[in-house]
């Protein structure tokens, strides 16, 4: 009897907790609202110019004239009324009623908006919502994020792309988001120079955007720069955050949470995973004509080390080139890491595939890269007197051919070696090769140390 009434108790306090813990106590905070300028300047119109007001101010002393002031109109002119006073007696002063201390406001927690940071990189605030500009002709509408020119510039939300300006030099570089909820965000002074200049004639805005595409949350979308009215400035990205009636809001506070939430990388170049010069140098001088390359979804990275495909090098040349469509070669393979001192028959053991097709990585070698080069200059020039199979297949046209065929036209040095055509290439030498070789972008004079990848 004494266990069922032990359990009896023991089930009425687990009950009585749970109706604690639901019982209704004080009321849960609630969520500000977000910061709009007329909240921050109530007596400024959208323009950020003092809203006309009409105020009158009466005196009556004994005996003199009642003076009534009006404040100045739109033509900043003053309106003055004088009339005689017919009250002789003395004037009666009157306490003014008591007024009570306005309440303070009830505590709320700050609004934020789900968001992710806008910039790849390390990055900061420097420039806050409502600041004056233009000497108070207009409001800031938005936060101005401080990084290295180049640094990569992402969407902070999924949605479409409802304004984009690419054009340089007179319509660049900025874009802005409808997200799918009907908030926006704006992102403006995107790069508009070539490499390492400061000419307004380089792209910002990431290749293959348009008016209605649809981008997705930590997408890379452009570069930072100066275009527009930043020129001379810090390079920056000025971020504004639109309720979806159209009128902007502080981003301040949901830019703070976002940041909060990842862990930022130094400031690089346009890729993350490339620090310093050379092929990153290389590869910022490419974005910057328009070429991009990346080797994810997003655009943030570059892979260097990676096998070069074969249908994504035709795609780079394509960019390139400007040719409509380059043909794809047939794929090369060769054993994972390049372990070719492994007799086949102990690969399955040493590597642990089998069978040994499991271990083959599929890629391209420079020979290949060669005689896409040796079609991409044919096509370029509109030659027809040297034919090259442009069929999926180029390799009809062996790699000592279009070799050849390529010193001939200037784009290898007559004292280089031979192309290899046997060892798969990584990304970075493709890029490499393919500038070199289409576009005469990084060639040295023959003689230099090291001045040709394939010597």
């Amino acid at each position: 009897m004494a266990g069922k009434i032990g359990g009896v108790l023991g089930v009425a306090v687990v009950v009585g907790s749970l109706m604690f813990l639901a019982a209704p106590g004080e009321a849960a905070e609630e969520e500000c609202g977000p910061i709009t300028l007329d909240m921050l300047f109530p007596h400024l119109d959208v323009h950020g110019q003092p809203i006309p007001t009409t105020t009158t101010t009466t005196t009556t002393p004994l005996d003199e004239d009642t003076t009534t002031t009006t404040a100045p109109d739109d033509t900043g002119s003053e309106t003055t009324t004088t009339e005689a006073t017919t009250t002789t007696t003395s004037p009666t002063t009157t306490s003014p009623p008591a007024t009570e201390p306005a309440p303070n406001p009830e505590p709320c927690r700050t609004w934020v908006y789900d968001m992710l940071w806008p910039v790849a990189v390390e990055s900061r605030v420097f420039s806050g919502f409502g600041a004056d500009r233009d000497g108070g002709a207009r409001r800031h509408k938005g936060n101005d994020i401080v990084a290295p020119k180049l640094a990569p510039v992402v969407a902070v939300a999924d949605g479409v792309i409802s304004s984009i300006h690419n054009t340089p030099p007179n319509d660049c570089c900025w874009l802005m988001i409808t997200h799918h909820d009907g908030w926006q965000s704006l992102y403006v002074h995107l790069n508009n120079d070539g490499y390492l200049n400061d000419d307004g004639l380089g792209h910002g805005v990431r290749p293959g955007l348009e008016l209605g595409s649809e981008v997705k949350a930590g997408q890379v979308i452009g570069w930072n720069g100066d275009s527009g009215n930043a020129e001379g400035t810090e390079p920056h990205v000025h971020f504004e955050l639109r309720h979806p009636d159209g009128y902007s809001v502080d981003p301040y506070s949901s830019l703070m949470a976002a940041k909060a939430k990842v862990d930022l990388p130094p400031p690089t170049g346009p890729f993350l995973d490339l620090v310093g010069e050379g092929l990153g140098n290389r590869l910022s001088a490419l974005l910057t004509a328009g070429i991009f390359w990346p080797c994810d979804d997003v655009g943030l990275y570059f892979c260097p080390t990676r096998l070069a495909q074969p249908e994504d090098v035709a795609e780079l040349l394509t960019q390139m080139t400007g040719l409509e469509t380059a043909p794809v070669v047939a794929g090369n393979t060769q054993l994972i890491s390049l372990l070719h001192s492994i007799p086949l028959e102990r690969v399955p053991d040493v590597l642990g595939c089998d069978p040994i097709e499991e271990c083959l990585e599929v890629g391209m070698t420079a020979g290949d890269l060669a005689r896409l080069a040796f079609w991409a200059n044919l096509a370029m020039r509109g030659d027809p007197a040297i034919e090259i199979d442009d069929t999926p297949d180029l390799r009809r046209t062996s790699a000592r051919t279009a070799e050849q065929g390529l010193r001939v036209m200037g784009r290898i040095g007559i004292c280089h070696d031979v192309v290899d055509d046997t060892r798969l290439i990584s990304r970075a030498e493709a890029v490499h090769l393919l500038g070199w070789w289409t576009l005469g972008i990084g060639q040295v004079p023959c003689g230099q140390e090291g001045s040709d990848p394939t010597s």
